[in-house]
C-alpha cells in the first residue's frame, strides 16, 4: 500500500513512472494518480474524469513528461501539466483496443 500526502489510499499499485517533476501510480482498480514531484498535489483519473478505462494495461513517459496509457480500451496521452487526456483508438488505426499488462514499456 502506498499513501499520498494527502492520506489517501492506494491499495494496489500495478505500475509506476516517473518523470523529473511527476510520478504516476496506476491501481488494479482506483484509476491513475499523478503526483507532482515539487509540491505533492495529487490529481486521481478515472473513467469517470477523462480515462476510457480504469483497467490499465502499461504506461510510459515521454521526453515532454506526458504519460501514454494502453488499456483494454484503446491508447491514451495525459498532459500533466493541462491535465489533459486525448484517446487514440480505431480512429486513430489502433485495429485492437484491447491490450495485456505489460504491453508497454
Amino acid at each position: 500500500k502506498i499513501y499520498l500526502q494527502n492520506r489517501e489510499e492506494i491499495s494496489s499499485v500495478k505500475f509506476i513512472t516517473a518523470s523529473q517533476n511527476w510520478i504516476w501510480y496506476s491501481s488494479k482498480d482506483q484509476g491513475l494518480f499523478l503526483v507532482n514531484r515539487n509540491n505533492d498535489k495529487t490529481t486521481l483519473f478515472t473513467d469517470s474524469n477523462g480515462l476510457k478505462n480504469s483497467s490499465i494495461s502499461g504506461l510510459v513517459t515521454d521526453s515532454n513528461e506526458g504519460l501514454w496509457i494502453s488499456t483494454n480500451k484503446g491508447v491514451s496521452y495525459i498532459n500533466p501539466d493541462l491535465k489533459t487526456v486525448q484517446h487514440f483508438d480505431s480512429d486513430y488505426g489502433i485495429d485492437n483496443a484491447q491490450f495485456i499488462d505489460g504491453c508497454i514499456s
